[in-house]
């Protein structure tokens, strides 16, 4: 199979190419390194078709491929990261399979309702084979990536909430915080309420004053 998946899966499905009515075959696998689905229909003695789907496009037509389904037109690739075009047409007993080039279909494929089921694992199982090789540290190096907000503890005085101010402006070395949060929770502050100053280390200390700045 072009591009076929390093570890050499791939499910070969009965099909019958439109207009010859002759027996061939889909196969489905993936290449894991690009997080491609890859749909390939043979027509011979011609080359066999070859169409990529991306992973969100593999699940649109997973749910696309039954005989009660709607038609579906999704993007892809092909040799060379030529224009490809999948198009799913439902029908009674069977269900149409077209792979476009960017002027005209360049096959048609057949599938009956009998293989359907095997065509589904096969997407479902190549989905799942590019997930399980994308690298889990990509999640925890966004999640470092994403700014932590300090958390506001809230203080009583004169029998009333208050919520630790942060300063507006102030550079977020300084206080750790982002001006439009200190913004936000300022102005939920009491001009005559008690302040809490947080120092450059972090550390909280209490202060009494009259405005809605620590001194």
């Amino acid at each position: 199979m072009t591009f076929a998946d390093p570890a050499d899966w791939s499910v070969s499905v009965p099909a019958r190419l439109f207009g010859e009515n002759r027996a061939e075959s889909l196969r489905v696998s993936c290449n894991r390194a690009r997080r491609h689905v890859l749909i390939e229909g043979t027509r011979k003695p011609a080359k066999p078709v070859l169409a990529a789907l991306t992973v969100p496009d593999a699940r649109w037509l997973l749910t696309a491929l039954r005989p009660s389904g709607r038609s579906t037109a999704l993007p892809a690739v092909g040799n060379g990261l030529a224009w490809r075009r999948v198009v799913v047409t439902p029908a009674t007993w069977y269900v149409e399979l077209a792979i476009y080039g960017p002027i005209e279909v360049i096959g048609r494929w057949h599938v009956h309702a009998d293989q359907l089921p095997e065509v589904g694992f096969a997407l479902a199982e190549s989905i799942t084979l590019i997930r399980a090789a994308t690298p889990q540290a990509s999640g925890r190096a966004a999640e470092r990536a994403t700014p932590r907000r300090r958390r506001v503890e809230p203080t009583e005085a004169a029998g009333e909430s208050l919520l630790v101010p942060r300063r507006v402006g102030v550079a977020a070395d300084e206080t750790g915080a982002v001006g439009e949060a200190g913004a936000e929770v300022q102005s939920r502050v009491p001009a005559t309420a008690r302040s809490i100053a947080v120092s450059s280390a972090g550390s909280v200390s209490s202060a009494r004053g009259t405005g809605g700045d620590a001194r």
